[in-house]
């Protein structure tokens, strides 16, 4: 396990990069495909030198990097998922103070204490995890990333439907 050792730092470093600060997936899917590629060549040709101890040394690195990108893409799935939770209680408490005011809220936090105890947070990340709120005249909606930095799903309070942009 020791001779591993830099392989796990180095994976788990990218793990809390990738999938707690950005939130993404991008990082380990090039490393991931790096590592199939890269590594699984690598252990290849020496499977085919008969150095069968280095090919397994090749596969188990290859495999650590594998492992984390799939961890990165359920973790970012997990937390896609608590962001369509939480967007659909804000929805909710929207379409609920509309009821009671005849007009949907000019900010999320007119929300607080009728609708909801808090704002939430989209998702657990420590960039883009907010939901933003548009409030216009005949326009209001409710916008979180699900990939950042580009990849933001909106919801038109005015149409009751989702969109993407970017």
């Amino acid at each position: 396990m020791k001779k591993f050792r830099r392989s796990i730092i180095f994976a788990t470093f990218i793990y809390f990069i990738d999938a707690l600060v950005y939130s993404q997936g991008g990082i380990a899917f090039i490393v991931a495909l790096v590592a199939v590629l890269g590594g699984g060549t690598k252990a290849l040709i020496a499977l085919l030198k008969k150095d069968k101890a280095l090919s397994k040394e090749r596969l188990i690195r290859a495999g650590i990097y594998i492992f984390m990108a799939v961890m990165v893409f359920v973790s970012v799935n997990l937390n896609n998922r608590l962001a369509v939770h939480r967007a659909n209680q804000l929805i909710k408490a929207c379409n609920s103070y509309y009821t009671k005011h005849q007009s949907y809220p000019d900010k999320l936090e007119d929300l607080i204490p009728d609708f909801i105890t808090e704002v939430p947070l989209a998702k657990y990340s420590l960039l883009y995890n907010n939901f933003i709120y548009i409030s216009g005249e005949g326009r209001h909606l409710l916008v979180y990333y699900a990939i950042p930095p580009f990849g933001r799903r909106i919801y038109n309070l005015e149409q009751d439907r989702w969109s993407y942009l970017d």
